[in-house]
């Protein structure tokens, strides 16, 4: 009784006064996936441009976990998406069990970005193939188009770059009654979080930023060097592992590579969820995409040394197996018309020239990537950016930092860029993640330290130290027990 009283509270917690002058957010019970219990939605309507506030509204969904305390602090904790293309709706379920002991006495707040999930979505017309199939399939011009034919019949995709979406938050914040907030973003998120954290840094109290995006280097930006120098340490880390030593995984990726360029390497899996054959033809920037993928996750890069061995062998279907089922949790919850809003706009146009490759090299991993965006946003609109939105982003507000040391995409320079800026900011590195530290052993904590104190002092981010790289598999039955011993001290 007493502790569903104290939920009580907190749901009427939820629905504090408005800014005033501003617009309000009523909250109404609801359910989302991954959280067991009643929590409170609601939708804000905002202009599609804000210079016409009579126009087109776009509806800002909204969802709110209330804090379970009674004592419940006044400030909460946003969480935002990455991609860019994430609903932040989506992230709840994978986000929870990090968040437990925040939400004791904090509110958490989810909003879809301007363009994702039920804020407007963004949404391609429907793929019926799941990404096995889709795999080794060349991008088709015209499913692109059909896919801006379909954007554009709902969205000025003018309107959809994040400084846009920053606004859309600070206005969620003020509808709520929040007077000051947290705000935790991943990846793409963490761009988001910092302008939002630059164009009113008044309402931002603490960050905590994972995977760091900065503007002044794009997305991709860094592609090439940052994926081959996570591939490289895969492979010295496996040729320093005894159960690993006697597989070569760059010299097998190099040979596959090779052999991809003069014919397309063919495979044929049985499919793991309907158990009917499959036949694809993997091209060299199929393969390298495959692979920057898994580096992405270090728990599947484990696998990759042994996968690449067995391919070369002839038999790729392993490697191809875990890249498919990889890229369906990937893609979920993904608007991918504003994905190529924001990529095509604020970031292609700042990547370097690809440098053609004249032979096998392991530059292609992170080339490949680039590719497949300048394929993509060939025919794409692009919105005019402000110069101003690229400078380093100044601020004095308390700032956790966190990097996986294996991070392929957002490595920990990333993180020293965007410091360089942040003159009350600590820098957490992960030497054994891959994208994404923030669910990982003490890194619940020092947010939930970082929040509680509203400081850096005294956060002692070297417990990071200890995230190993999980053990390499050695066979098919998994690393042996003196590799799996190893990595879980």
């Amino acid at each position: 009784m007493r502790r569903a009283f104290a939920v009580a509270l907190a749901l009427v917690g939820c629905a504090a006064a408005p800014e005033p002058g501003g617009p309000s957010l009523v909250l109404q019970p609801c359910h989302v996936r991954g959280v067991d219990e009643e929590t409170r939605c609601g939708v804000l309507e905002v202009p599609e441009d804000p210079d016409q506030p009579e126009g087109r509204q776009i509806p800002l969904r909204v969802v709110v976990l209330p804090a379970v305390s009674a004592a419940a602090a006044g400030d909460p904790l946003f969480l935002l998406a990455g991609g860019p293309g994430q609903a932040s709706s989506e992230i709840i379920e994978g986000l929870l069990p990090a968040l437990k002991r925040i939400r004791e006495r904090r509110d958490l707040v989810f909003v879809d970005q301007r363009g994702t999930g039920a804020s407007n979505g963004l949404d391609c017309p429907e793929d019926e193939r799941d990404p096995l199939t889709r795999m080794g399939a060349p991008i088709d011009p015209e499913e692109t188009r059909a896919c801006l034919a379909e954007v554009q019949s709902k969205a000025d995709l003018g309107f959809y770059g994040t400084r846009f979406a920053a606004e859309d938050l600070d206005a969620v914040a003020g509808a709520l009654g929040y007077m000051t907030v947290n705000v935790f973003g991943g990846s793409y998120g963490s761009r988001l979080a910092l302008e939002w954290a630059r164009r009113h840094p008044e309402r931002i109290r603490t960050l905590t930023l994972d995977g760091l995006t900065p503007p002044q280097e794009p997305i991709l930006g860094g592609s090439v060097a940052d994926a081959r120098a996570a591939f490289e340490a895969l492979a010295s880390d496996c040729a320093a592992e005894p159960g690993c030593q006697q597989l070569d995984p760059a010299a097998d990726l190099l040979a596959l590579l090779g052999q991809a360029e003069s014919t397309p390497i063919a495979v044929r899996i049985t499919h793991p969820r309907s158990g009917l054959p499959l036949s694809i033809e993997l091209s060299g920037d199929d393969l390298a995409g495959m692979v920057r993928a898994l580096l992405y996750t270090p728990q599947l890069a484990a696998l990759m040394p042994l996968a690449l061995h067995d391919a070369r062998q002839g038999d790729p279907a392993p490697l191809v197996a875990q890249a498919g089922l990889l890229g369906s949790g990937a893609v979920e919850g993904m608007s991918l018309g504003l994905t190529l809003t924001v990529l095509c706009a604020e970031d292609l146009p700042r990547l370097p020239a690809r440098a053609e490759a004249t032979s096998p090299s392991l530059d292609r991993i992170g080339a490949s990537a680039q590719l497949i965006f300048e394929q993509l946003c060939a025919d794409w609109p692009r919105a005019e950016v402000d110069p101003s939105f690229y400078e380093p982003v100044e601020l004095s507000i308390p700032t956790l930092l966190l990097s996986g040391g294996l991070d392929p995409v957002t490595p920990p320079r990333l993180g020293e860029l965007a410091r360089q800026g942040l003159s009350n900011a600590v820098h957490g590195i992960a030497p054994g993640a891959g994208h994404g530290v923030v669910s990982l052993d003490c890194a619940p904590r020092l947010m939930r330290t970082l929040i509680e104190q509203g400081t850096v002092e005294g956060l002692e981010v070297q417990c990071l130290d200890d995230v190993g790289r999980p053990a390499f598999f050695s066979s098919k039955l998994g690393p042996s027990t003196e590799e799996a011993s190893d990595a879980a001290d």
